[in-house]
């Protein structure tokens, strides 16, 4: 994903998954991908991604401000993607750590 270990409150901490299927980067040619997230406490939501490179299958989201990881904990992270003929998939999920500051 890029990042195992981010500070709480980061701020364009850059988040990225390489998509494959059978070994080969799927295509993501006119898809929509989101980062399924659930935080320590057991909330969740979604973060909408940028496809960064279609035939690559590389899809990105950089987190916009400090309110984005506000949870100190293990994260839980699953992309989805809705391709353009309208199938819905699921990556592999992986988890990351929000820890604190030592400021």
């Amino acid at each position: 994903m890029g990042n195992d270990v981010v500070v709480r409150g980061s701020v364009r901490a850059r988040f990225e998954v390489t998509l494959t299927l059978d070994g080969q980067p799927f295509d993501l040619t006119g898809a929509t991908v989101v980062f399924l997230y659930r935080k320590p406490g057991g909330a969740g939501g979604s973060w909408a991604a940028a496809v960064a490179d279609p035939a690559a299958g590389t899809a990105r989201f950089v987190t916009p401000d400090a309110a984005t990881l506000d949870s100190v904990g293990r994260w839980e992270l699953q992309p989805r993607v809705a391709t353009a003929a309208g199938e819905v998939l699921y990556g592999q999920a992986v988890t990351f750590l929000v820890a604190e500051s030592l400021e």
